[in-house]
Parts: structure tokens; sequence; C-alpha cells
């Protein structure tokens, strides 16, 4: 038997809870947006005899991403499956869902549990028969829609591309200013200055390592506004990221190399490489900074390095854990199992200077006793008790 919070009708009755959920996707569209939806709900309850509902919102978030990865989605359904929600008001359902999988997945849910949704926009209503066959054909369109989006996108950005303006980001020694209707590229003198010594420097033999400590030193920004690390400069020649890898430096503009995945569970994006032949590259010798000379001999240097090991698992067992007590910074096995700060061995004592090392045994066991001391105390594992007896319940 379900429990209401409100019995204020005459007759005693018990009136119901009702949730309104509004979301906008992107800068295009106006914070506004999601209160123009609170009031639309709002009108509807009030009209209904319900009291006002509750507010859940999501802001810049996509209604692909899948609902218990928003903050709004995720506290709209823990506090359905809290049972303090007997009606969820939505604009429409695209509001909550551009992904039909997802789509179905919450509503059986929601429905599952008694809460009532109601579209007030496309006439959505659990009550209704034939509501499945609706929704479907809805979610079919609103998951359409944004695929059609997405091509129309890159079919525009394309265009931008072969005409000579920018489709993409805006690379470090560039800036991006405006022309007609879209963005075309100019070079940054000040940051192109810094790119022409990367080059050459590493032409002449200093390592990356070197080349961030000398940058970091000088307290030369970074593309992201703060200090230089090895893998800024290396990047993937693969991707064609990094400095020593952008050929835009060398007076070529490629577009199209790559196409980021969703994955429709995680909402985590994933690069996947285009196959050459989608590539589209065009000469920009008005866009060269690094000359002839320089750019071959650093491809040359590239070519016979080994590649860096990037994104990999943790190897040992306080890898991702411990932290640098001067700079905060991860502190991880930098020499011959020894734990060092990160910060000071990429980017230099300029940016940390604890030069401490820990020999990565003693580490481990001293901590791991620490460890075994506090947790099985039996204060503590009596206060673990009772938190999992509290959790189960």
């Amino acid at each position: 038997m379900k429990s209401y919070a409100y019995t204020s009708k005459k007759d005693g009755s018990p009136m119901l809870r009702a949730a309104n959920y509004a979301r906008y996707s992107s800068e295009n569209q106006r914070e506004t947006s999601i209160t123009d939806q609170f009031y639309l709900g709002e009108v509807y309850a009030q009209r209904a005899g319900w009291p006002a509902p509750i507010r859940f919102s999501d802001a810049e978030i996509s209604a692909s991403t899948p609902t218990l990865l928003r903050p709004g989605g995720r506290a709209l359904m823990e506090a359905i499956r809290a049972g303090q929600i007997d009606i969820l008001l939505v604009e429409a359902l695209h509001r909550c869902w551009r992904d039909i999988v997802d789509q179905e997945q919450t509503i059986r849910e929601i429905e599952r549990l008694g809460v009532r949704i109601i579209g007030i926009s496309d006439g959505y209503d659990s009550n209704r028969e034939g509501r499945e066959l609706q929704r479907i054909f809805i979610g079919g369109v609103n998951q359409q829609y944004l695929r059609d989006l997405a091509k129309a996108v890159h079919r525009t950005q394309t265009g931008i591309a072969v005409r000579g303006g920018n489709a993409g980001g805006l690379a470090y020694g560039y800036r991006s200013v405006p022309d007609g209707d879209g963005h075309r590229l100019e070079i940054d003198e000040t940051e192109a200055a810094t790119v022409r010594w990367i080059f050459a420097s590493y032409a002449d033999g200093l390592s990356l390592r070197e080349i961030a400590y000398d940058l970091n030193s000088r307290a030369v920004p970074s593309p992201r506004g703060g200090t230089w690390a090895v893998s800024a400069l290396f990047g993937s020649p693969a991707k064609g990221s990094g400095i020593l890898n952008n050929t835009l430096y060398a007076g070529r503009y490629v577009w199209n190399r790559s196409q980021w995945i969703k994955h429709p569970d995680t909402g985590i994006r994933k690069r996947k490489e285009r196959d050459r032949s989608d590539w589209i590259v065009k000469p920009r010798p008005d866009l060269r900074i690094v000359d002839e000379e320089n750019w071959a001999k650093v491809e040359r240097r590239m070519a016979a390095r080994k590649p860096m090991k990037t994104g990999r698992r943790p190897s040992y067992l306080l890898s991702g854990i411990l932290r640098c007590g001067v700079c905060g910074g991860a502190y991880v096995v930098v020499y011959r199992g020894q734990y060092g700060c990160a910060a000071h061995k990429d980017r230099g004592p300029s940016v940390c200077g604890n030069g401490l090392r820990v020999r990565r045994d003693d580490l481990e066991r001293d901590i791991l006793a620490a460890v075994k001391v506090d947790l099985l105390a039996p204060d503590k594992i009596e206060a673990f008790r009772r938190e999992l007896a509290a959790a189960l319940k």
C-alpha cells in the first residue's frame, strides 16, 4: 500500500506527489529553458489539483547520456525508488531520453514502481492503453533525430574545412578569428615562437623531459595554461596529437581524421581513427610555423623512438593512491622500483621541488602493516558491521 505525504483534500483522500524533470543539452540553449519547463509542469499540476512538483534538472547534458549518469536523473530515480513520487511530469519524453534502450529500461522500472509518467507536449500518459507502442515510436524518432543532427553538423564542418576554414579545435600556436559565417585560423606569433623553439631543440638532440623542464623553468604557459609535461610534447604519432606530431605546423591541415564514439552504457566517449581515405588534407602554407629542415629532423627522430605506453592499468599495489606532500600530484614508480613525485620527474623541479624517492617494497610493507592494524581493530570491525547491516537493510 503506497503511503502519501499530503492529505489536504477536503474528503481526506491522499494528494498525489508530483515530480518535474527538466533538461537542456548545450550552450546553444538557454538556462531559462529549464525554468520554462518547470513553469509548464507547475501549471499542469495546479490544474490537476496536485501540489507544486518536486524539481529535478540537468543542464548542458545530452538526453543520450544514460539516466543514472546524469546528476538530476540519478536523483530523480533515487526519489522514485524511495517511494517519494507518484507522478512524473516532463515537457516531452525527449527531455528525458534520446536513447531508446535507456528509455525502455528506465520507463519500465518507473512504471513498475507505480509512478505515472505524463509527457505534457507529446501526449504520453502511462495510464493509457497502447502507451508502449506510442513511446517506442516516439523514442525511435527522438533517437534518430540525434543521429541526423550529428550527420548535419559533420557535413557542415566538412564544408568549412574544404573551403579553408577552421572546422576543428584550436591548436597551440594559432588563434581563431571570425570570418563570415565561420572562423579561420591565424598564427599567434608568441606561441609560434615557442613551437619553433621546441622543434629546434628536439632536432638538436634535447630530450622531451629537458624541453619540458626548460619551458616550465621559464614559466611558459602550456597549451592548457598550466605547466608542460612530456605527454603534451610527444602525444601520439598514430593520432597526430602532441606538439611534435601536429602536421599543421608543417602547413598541412587535416580534417576528419577521427571520430568520438560514446559507449551506450557508460556514456564515456572513445576516440576512433577513421580510414585514411576519409581524411581531408589541404595544403596551408599560410599556417606553416616550422621550417622543412627541422620538421624532417624531428620526424626522423620521432620514428626511431619506442612508442610511449599510455592508458595502462596500474602495475603496482599503490599506483594511483599515493600523493606528493609538496604539490599534491601523483606519487608513482619513477625509477627502478622507487616511488617518486610524477610532477618532479616529468615537469621539473620548477614545478615541484620534491625529489624524494622511496623504495617500493619498503613503502608497501609499511603501509600494509598500518592498514592491517587499523582495519582489524575491534572497534573498526564493529563499525564496519553496523554500516554493512544498515546498507543491506
